[in-house]
């Protein structure tokens, strides 16, 4: 595997992005029955370490970067759900752990501006063999 920036190999030995003090680390755990691949998630900050392994490909399968694409443009609508309802009643607040919150609404330009990069001007970032 090769990784390009703005990924990284995580101190998880990972795939994935560090912004700020947090790091984000993805991995491919498996499939469920309608062949979709299982994405876990780590989030590793100063006060915190969660996994989250809601996250799933489309139904033939999926990639790591096009998983860490769909986390990024997730953690994006979360971030933008909470900043325009404080009181955590927006559609999307409930996507990712609480704790994630003030990190994603002051990254949430970084976030915007790596999913650009990457999807836009579809780099490679993630390089799997």
């Amino acid at each position: 595997m090769k990784i390009y920036s703005p990924c990284c190999i995580t101190s998880r030995l990972l795939p994935g992005i560090r912004i700020g003090d947090v790091e984000m680390s993805i991995d491919i755990v498996g499939n469920d029955h309608s062949g979709r691949d299982i994405y876990r998630l780590y989030f590793d900050g100063p006060n915190f370490e969660i996994e989250d392994d809601n996250l799933r490909s489309g139904c033939q399968g999926g990639s790591l970067q096009g998983g860490l694409c769909s986390a990024i443009s997730f953690l994006g609508a979360f971030a933008e759900s909470w900043q325009y309802s404080p009181d955590g009643g927006g559609e999307h607040c409930d996507l990712f752990d609480v704790r994630l919150k003030d990190w994603a609404i002051e990254n949430s330009d970084e976030l915007s501006m790596i999913a650009y990069d990457i999807e836009e001007n579809e780099m490679t970032v993630i390089e799997e063999e």
